[in-house]
């Protein structure tokens, strides 16, 4: 028994070791960052709802004790003040009150070019009753940060790129793809300035707060959580399109109610399994890419092959077609609201400039690839998701369209877990409730311990999804409409609003007209996108 407990002992010290090879960068250590992006994306829509909630009444949570707490690196090596908003609120990094003994024990290293963080005290803040004590960040290395931006940005809506590139043409597609690029990437990067100028905000919601008040931080909540509703739908419509050509007997709406029961009971999994399980989602994009890429070049008839690729376009047939792209190019650029929650999220802040430019880079270059392949392969006959062409092309193998469903259905799966958290609790915030059910406290705020309240609210919210997708069918007027009416609005619009009031001093008469043109390209492409998404349904 000593023996075997002494091998016990060892295979665990070698697995321990083998996680944590690489220091900060190791397998444990991504894992982690990867985990507190999906708090970040959770706490974006979470805080509008609770703003005031704890106000009313008084109540403090036991974690807001006004003790000395981790060391957190903030800009430029100096200490990060404040508790507020969605960032703030790591719930896997704080129990019982206070941190964990793992990160009680944590020394956060440091170069010679950064100096040691001093300890983080809390001080007052605009919700200083609901508020929470931060600690965990300044946890993220360089290539984790990067690796947080690119999941962020890498979703569904790259799907949909061949046909906008379809609908614009080769020209206006390059164009408007860097430039939705390059434009999303500097943005990005303001809310980085901001944050590094003003230390007591710590994310978009808290930026949104400082700009207009709680009117305009609702308006930004409002915004995010739209913004999760219409990646919910798209969601449901893909796995039902992609279901329906391989079942064709089988009613679109059986598959649409099948995966909102899925989302139902993973929507109860703990942060840390839907985390482990978003990574299988990772693989299963980089599978159907090079799914994409054997069908390309194994086969040999036009259309669906690169080897022998479609008849396409240099330019669009109609300005209606071109209104209709600009939500499809913006779509895939849509995770401002995590970024600043990142870059308090870095051990070395400095870097995060870099983490931009890398992080954009890289989905530039990924998004266009795509957009390319699609178009090549399939040209006129480009359809508004590429997973639709690929299962519908009768010259492809038999396995193509089973394998595309299968790593389809995981990985949506995996995507609907996570996305759905933040508004189901929006949802259970906004259920009416006795104030005697608030009797308990869990990760730093007052915690229901209703059931039939939790239920309840998992039963508004997909319904309220299921319904819509009976609705709007379209998967590309879906992704059309929400990359104008909300990307336009949270990458564009507001980043660059933002940027002209906290960075007013520092601005020169040519930059602040520059940035005025940026705000009425992102007024005129929400609305332009929007009209065309609803006047005209991709076909």
């Amino acid at each position: 028994m000593s023996a075997g407990g002494h091998n016990g002992e060892g295979g665990a010290a070698r697995r321990q070791s083998f996680l944590d090879i690489g220091g900060p960068n190791s397998i444990t250590n991504f894992a982690s960052s990867l985990q507190r992006a999906h708090i970040y994306m959770e706490q974006a829509v979470n805080d509008g709802a609770s703003m005031y909630e704890g106000q009313a009444s008084g109540d403090l949570s036991p974690c807001t004790s006004p003790q000395p707490v981790l060391p957190y690196a903030g800009a430029n090596g100096t200490s990060g003040k404040g508790a507020s908003s969605y960032g703030s609120t790591a719930h896997s990094h704080r129990q019982g009150g206070g941190c964990s003994e793992q990160f009680r024990n944590f020394d956060f290293p440091h170069d010679e070019e950064t100096a040691v963080a001093e300890p983080l005290h809390r001080t007052a803040s605009r919700r200083e009753s609901i508020s929470s004590t931060v600690i965990g960040f300044g946890s993220s290395t360089a290539p984790q940060t990067i690796f947080n931006s690119v999941n962020t940005l890498m979703g569904i809506a790259m799907l949909s790129l061949p046909f906008a590139f379809r609908l614009t043409g080769w020209v206006l597609a390059t164009v408007q793809l860097c430039l939705v690029a390059w434009v999303t990437s500097k943005t990005a990067k303001i809310l980085g300035l901001i944050l590094r100028k003003n230390k007591h905000l710590f994310s978009y919601g808290d930026i949104a707060y400082a700009y207009g008040g709680s009117k305009f931080h609702a308006f930004a909540t409002f915004t995010f959580t739209l913004d999760l509703l219409g990646a919910l739908l798209s969601l449901v419509l893909i796995f039902a399109d992609s279901f329906s050509i391989l079942f064709p007997r089988v009613n679109a709406v059986v598959f649409k109610l099948l995966i909102v029961a899925v989302t139902f009971v993973t929507s109860f999994l703990p942060l840390s399994t839907v985390s482990f399980i978003s990574l299988f989602g990772v693989m299963c994009s980089g599978a159907v890419l090079v799914c994409v890429g054997i069908c390309g070049f194994f086969s040999t008839k036009t259309p669906g092959s690169l080897l022998y690729p479609a008849a396409t376009s240099l330019w669009p047939s109609s300005f209606l077609d071109i209104l209709l792209s600009w939500g499809l190019f913006m779509a895939p650029w849509g995770g401002h609201p995590v970024f600043p929650e990142l870059y308090r999220d870095m051990r070395h802040p400095r870097k995060y400039d870099m983490c931009c430019n890398s992080a954009f880079l890289f989905t530039f270059l990924l998004d266009y690839a795509i957009g390319a392949v699609g178009y090549l392969m399939f040209g006129a006959d480009a359809k508004d998701s590429l997973t639709k062409n690929l299962m519908s092309n009768k010259a492809y193998p038999d396995w193509v369209s089973p394998a595309c469903c299968t790593l389809l259905g995981l990985l949506l799966a995996s995507k609907l877990a996570l996305i759905v958290r933040p508004v189901i609790t929006v949802a259970e915030r906004l259920i009416p409730s006795k104030e005697s059910e608030f009797i308990t406290y869990k990760n730093g705020s007052r915690a229901s311990e209703s059931p039939v309240k939790a239920i309840f609210a998992r039963i508004i919210v997909l319904s309220l999804v299921f319904v819509m997708s009976i609705l709007f069918t379209s998967f590309g007027q879906i992704m059309a409409f929400f990359g104008s009416a909300i990307c336009f609005t949270i990458c564009v619009t507001l980043p660059l609003l933002f940027h002209m009031k906290f960075n007013k001093e520092e601005m020169s008469i040519y930059l602040r007209g520059l940035t005025a043109v940026g705000v009425v390209f992102g007024v005129i492409g929400a609305v332009g996108g929007t009209y065309a998404a609803v006047v005209e349904t991709p076909s």
